[in-house]
């Protein structure tokens, strides 16, 4: 059995002075702004001492209370609990084709799962979202003992907090094999949490509304539950209380989508080039990506975040890395104006390089 050692200490600050003291420019920048900036960062270091575990954790303006919103880093538990659900079936496995009410494609849970993590589709986080529900998405993160979250709504569509899912139909050998009804869930109940109205006006219905937007009914997810989900994924013997139900050949099939790049499964380089939704370490750098970092990243409304297993091989060491940046100087969102490519993700990439000690040279 694993010895869990926690080292307890004040890793905020000594996270500070590694950003304080950085020779970047950009970081350095962003640290002197960092209100501006709402960036939150952990880092978890485990480092396994022969049967044990030692872990680090470095946090940085991480608090649960205070909203950013979480973009495509929540597409990784949805994966994770699609796949459960499918493992509750008898009659379901990850090839099952499906098809959702209104839509014209027949699909499969691999293809839809496999967009989801290599060009982070937002169609294919809808039609799991269909699938699983809200009640049920958040009845089991519950239940593995997440607690600062709430999953509320579809991604980039019409009436994406409609609580009714959409009908679905599955199909063996060609032949209907059975019908999910459409799914009533409860209404999701308002966040109580701080930095909840953003900017000083959003663009809705290609007008500009004078007024803060309100991400109180948003999805949540704080910095240190999307860490801990990928702690419970590549350590489960750390958080046997959080664990997700996937088989050996399952959880392969979610490390190798984590890591790979688009081109190796098949995407266009040119359309998805090498460190598409890679921001940790390559974000700023279109080369080679190493297969030792795992991750799902995001951005939406200005904010960049990135939430990687990172394995250092030179120095044997493991990380755990979760970071979240808002770029929107104009201060007005769903304009598509965000820093994105010259400040956001650049940051993730500079900071990923630093906290892990990665050369990619």
């Amino acid at each position: 059995m694993f010895l869990l050692i926690f080292i307890k200490n004040s890793y905020a600050q000594s996270l500070e002075t590694i950003l304080k003291n950085s020779e970047s420019e950009l970081i350095s920048y962003v640290y002197g702004n960092q209100e501006k900036f709402e960036v939150q960062i952990i880092l978890t270091e485990l480092k396994k001492r022969g049967k044990s575990f030692t872990i680090h954790k470095k946090k940085f303006n991480s608090d649960k209370n205070n909203y950013f919103y979480p973009a495509s880093s929540i597409k990784l538990p949805i994966a994770l609990l699609t796949i459960e659900k499918i493992n509750e079936s008898s009659d379901l496995n990850i090839n099952s084709e499906f098809s959702i009410q209104g839509d014209s494609i027949i699909t499969t849970f691999k293809k839809e799962i496999t967009d989801l993590f290599i060009i982070s589709s937002n169609e294919s986080y809808n039609r799991l979202f269909e699938f699983l529900g809200q009640d049920y998405i958040n009845e089991k993160l519950k239940q593995k003992g997440f607690k600062d979250f709430s999953i509320s709504h579809r991604l980039s569509t019409k009436d994406s907090d409609n609580l009714e899912t959409k009908e679905i139909t599955f199909y063996s050998n060609g032949e209907i094999l059975k019908i999910q009804k459409s799914i009533k869930n409860k209404p999701v109940s308002k966040l109580n949490l701080k930095n909840l109205n953003k900017g000083i006006g959003f663009i809705s219905n290609n007008k500009l509304q004078n007024k803060p937007m309100d991400f109180s009914r948003k999805n949540y997810f704080s910095i240190n539950e999307l860490n801990n989900i990928l702690i419970c994924l590549f350590f489960p013997e750390i958080s046997k209380n959080k664990k997700f139900y996937l088989s050996k050949s399952q959880n392969l099939l979610i490390q190798k989508l984590m890591s790979s790049t688009p081109f190796e499964m098949g995407f266009d380089k040119n359309m998805y080039p090498n460190n598409y939704n890679k921001f940790f370490i390559y974000g700023d750098k279109n080369g080679m990506i190493n297969d030792n970092i795992f991750n799902k990243a995001g951005n939406a409304y200005g904010y960049s975040i990135d939430n990687a297993y990172i394995y250092n091989k030179n120095s044997d060491r493991h990380f755990v890395i979760t970071a979240c940046i808002y770029t929107n100087a104009n201060n007005i969102l769903n304009d598509n104006n965000y820093e994105y490519d010259e400040i956001g993700i650049p940051f993730l990439a500079e900071i990923g390089r630093l906290l892990t000690k990665y050369d990619i040279r």
